[in-house]
């Protein structure tokens, strides 16, 4: 609080009462002796209330044989909303010279000396350290300078003039000195990577009314103190948490591709000794981007710590209310090694499970012309860590695209699709010239690069017109002369059998409502030995998964074509002759087959729904699993599926038992169940089955066709829905139908008509109520004159977005989240070839 006074001086001499009260309050606040070399008093008027909505300033004046200036600034609230409702007030020196000292600022009113309010300053210095200034932020409220009840005899200002005092008290400076000298002690030994460094900072920032402090900031232009006494949120409560913001990065043009290094040192002190501090843990470098401008001390000190007595001299860092935090920052030069580095950091930042690394690259590319380029560009390939790569650029010259998107390519997988490999990567744009001046615009801490992601990487890289905008620090663009550099960071990690467990179990598209009816999870693995000497049927020994019975069956030469290695998970609970004809269980699993040497090299496949498992349909697999001819090793990879003619199978698998789930499969089936009337009421069912596809991103579906496969039993099937109607007359629905694939040229399957009923359904994804289904009134002839059958008008889509319905209980949510699920239920009666035919064996 400031301290306010009213006329009480009984003599002549006003002026000098006044001044020795400003002394008095100066030493009723010295809680140490320092040796005083000069101490001396300057006051200044002001004629003009009315610019104080303003900065202005004293001028230059001379005390204590120094150079000063006063600066109000009523502004400075617009960095620091704590401070919005005070009159703030700096001090500035104009020497580059360290001074030790306190004062008293008193805002007087001109004609006065009894009518006056005061702040006393903690023990400050400016230093070398680029900070040449006291703030004293709260010198008085806003609303008491015209104020003239409020313990004073008369107003503070008076015809439209007021008075700004200083008593100024310089000490000797060796405290401060050495207090300096440990902060840079600390930061000299502490193991730096660094050694050229550009400078050190030293700013403080001080608070004098702690418990009123709320998650407050303080910046000083370019650096900013962001302080939360009582923690950032639950999980730090009873720590005061700290954050340093480089605030240039912050507030600057977000497309700004400057990079600095620096290392910080935060500090707690008393308000008025130097010697009595707390400081944050070894300071270790920390690299400041537009992706990451915080550093952050989330435990800088128990609260409680900060209030406790020193023993021996009886003070603690948070005294009468105040304290001052101090920041020491010294910012490295920035080079090669820092660059590296800082990329490593783009992985490190993100949240590991700290696998081991099993080898780490640098790669850079150099573009000599960046306007010779074409769209689309591949760096020359390198080597890394056993494995080829390149990167890609694509987008570089459509004109359509606002965005060059960038990936890293896996080339060994190109050439051998069984590699799996897990990897970090980062992808960065640079100026030829200076390390510090790059853009980030692709990275992950670890990525899958397999048969199915060779690719990894960012659709929006970079905005085309951020490639020549200049930052304001060096003036610099990534591209100049045409010339860039294209930088790729990868780090590959050991990749065994925890994590090859664990990449299975996530393939499996559960959701969150099935996991509580989980009844029974585990993984297995089956080695295959004598591989060339295997039977036509193998069945592995039988394991148990909760309550149930199961087995793999491996056709080595494939059940239904030579060339492909078939393989199935086999219900033996449902096989068994005392189980009832209504057995079910709900599975989903993941089959894998592998190299017996190594868990990096191997061939999977899971369904992403549950398969039901039934006494009529008791196994589920893949007959075309792999092709023979890639089972053995090549000229292109080091290792074979099979080797020194042994292999493994593995099988995560989880089981459910799923009431919900079963009913609405009856609900699907009543819908395609034989007309009593029907001549063929009895014709036999070769095979049924249900496949659905969830939807995770409506949104991201464009105007053609959504589309998945499945092979029910030995047919292929594929469902086509047209989120805009297929043609213009169905604009307003949804059409959706399901497609024969064993009609396409490229397949092997002799077959010349398939009959079949069917059901087409969207349900969504949580709830197995909410559903809309349709069927064809009877069996529909599939051939290749007939591939497609379906419904032009399947649902309008206002009952698909679920317009205009209020009534929450009834609503029909078939789309939720952005989320839903497509499938299909069908039932093959009979297969012909010629005048022949065909039956499920």
């Amino acid at each position: 609080m400031p301290i306010t006074f009213k006329g009480d001086f009984d003599d002549v001499l006003p002026k000098q009462k006044y001044i020795d009260k400003l002394r008095e309050l100066l030493n009723e606040n010295e809680t140490i002796k320092h040796e005083i070399i000069a101490e001396d008093y300057y006051e200044y008027e002001f004629n003009n209330i009315n610019e104080i909505n303003r900065t202005i300033s004293t001028g230059l004046f001379t005390l204590c044989n120094k150079k000063w200036r006063i600066d109000i600034s009523p502004e400075l609230h617009l960095v620091n909303e704590l401070y919005k409702d005070y009159i703030p007030l700096f001090l500035m020196i104009k020497q580059d010279e360290s001074i030790c000292a306190r004062c008293v600022f008193s805002i007087r009113n001109c004609n006065d000396y009894t009518c006056f309010s005061t702040r006393t300053s903690a023990l400050f210095n400016t230093n070398s350290y680029k900070k040449k200034y006291y703030c004293c932020y709260n010198l008085i409220k806003k609303t008491d300078l015209n104020n003239e009840s409020h313990n004073f005899s008369r107003s503070l200002i008076e015809d439209n003039k007021f008075a700004i005092d200083i008593y100024l008290r310089i000490y000797k400076n060796d405290i401060y000195e050495r207090y300096l000298d440990e902060l840079k002690y600390i930061m000299n030994n502490n193991n730096m990577k660094y050694n050229e460094h550009l400078e050190d900072i030293y700013i403080e920032w001080v608070i004098e009314d702690w418990n009123k402090f709320n998650d407050q900031y303080n910046d000083y232009n370019t650096w900013t103190i962001l302080v939360y006494p009582d923690g950032f949120d639950e999980s730090l409560k009873g720590y005061t948490s700290i954050y340093v913001r480089d605030s240039d990065l912050s507030y600057k043009d977000i497309r700004n591709n400057v990079h600095n290094c620096s290392s910080c040192i935060v500090t707690a002190r008393n308000y008025n000794d130097y010697r009595y501090y707390l400081l944050n843990e070894t300071p270790t470098p920390f690299y400041f981007s537009i992706d990451y401008y915080y550093y952050f001390i989330n435990k800088f000190k128990k609260k409680s710590e900060l209030l406790e007595k020193n023993e021996k001299t009886n003070k603690s860092i948070v005294e009468n209310d105040k304290v001052v935090l101090g920041l020491y920052i010294r910012n490295y030069k920035y080079n090669r090694e820092i660059y590296i580095n800082e990329l490593k950091h783009y992985i490190e930042c993100e949240e590991t499970d700290n696998r081991d690394i099993i080898g780490e690259h640098i790669y850079e590319w150099e573009i000599k012309d960046w306007t010779k380029l074409k769209d689309s560009e591949n760096s020359p390939e390198f080597s890394a860590i056993g494995y080829k790569w390149r990167a890609n650029l694509n987008g570089i010259n459509n004109f359509n695209k606002e965005y060059v998107s960038a990936s890293l390519e896996n080339l060994s997988i190109k050439n051998n699709i069984f590699i799996n490999i897990e990897a970090g990567y980062v992808i960065s744009i640079r100026n030829c010239n200076d390390y510090s001046c790059y853009y980030v615009g692709a990275y992950s801490n670890c990525s899958r690069f397999d048969e199915y992601n060779r690719y990894n990487g960012y659709d929006k890289f970079i905005k085309k017109t951020d490639l020549y905008y200049r930052n304001f620090k060096t003036d610099r663009s990534l591209i100049e002369n045409g010339r860039v550099i294209i930088t790729v960071y990868v780090r590959v990690y050991r990749y065994d059998k925890e994590n090859f467990i664990e990449d299975l179990k996530k393939s499996l598209n559960d959701n969150n409502e099935n996991k509580e009816k989980i009844c029974g999870e585990r993984y297995y693995e089956w080695n295959v030995e004598n591989f060339d000497k295997l039977k036509f049927h193998e069945i592995s020994p039988i394991f148990l998964t909760g309550k149930y019975k199961w087995s793999i069956s491996l056709f080595p030469k494939g059940k239904d074509r030579p060339d492909f290695l078939s393989i199935f998970l086999n219900s033996n609970s449902a096989m068994e002759e005392n189980e009832d004809d209504d057995f079910y269980v709900h599975v989903y699993f993941a089959i894998a087959f592998r190299n017996y040497k190594t868990y990096t090299y191997y061939h999977f496949s899971s369904r992403e729904f549950l398969q039901r498992f039934t006494k009529s349909n008791n196994n589920h697999g893949y007959f075309n699993y792999i092709k023979m001819d890639e089972l053995y090793k090549n000229e292109n990879s080091s290792y074979g599926l099979v080797e020194d003619n042994r292999a493994v199978v593995n099988l995560y698998i989880r089981a459910y038992r799923l009431e919900s789930l079963e009913n609405f499969l009856k609900n699907l089936k009543d819908l395609i169940k034989d007309d009593e009337n029907d001549e063929n009421k009895n014709e036999k069912i070769i095979e049924e089955d249900y496949f659905e596809y969830p939807i995770n991103d409506w949104d991201k579906i464009d105007n053609e066709p959504y589309r998945t496969a499945k092979a029910i039993g030995i047919t292929s099937w594929r469902i086509l829905l047209y989120p805009n109607g297929k043609n213009g007359s169905e604009k307003d629905h949804l059409s959706y139908y399901i497609r024969s694939l064993d009609f396409d040229e490229d397949s092997t399957f002799l077959c010349t008509n398939i009959y079949i009923k069917y059901v087409l359904y969207i349900r969504n994804y949580n709830n197995y109520l909410q559903y809309k289904a349709q069927s064809p009134p009877t069996k529909v002839c599939f051939s290749a004159e007939n591939k497609e059958h379906g419904f032009s008008q399947f649902i309008k889509k206002s009952e698909f977005y679920n317009e205009n319905n209020d009534n929450e209980e009834n609503n029909n949510h078939l789309l939720e989240d952005d989320k839903t699920v497509l499938g299909t239920y069908i039932r093959v009666y009979k297969m012909e070839t010629g005048n022949k035919k065909l039956y499920k064996i």
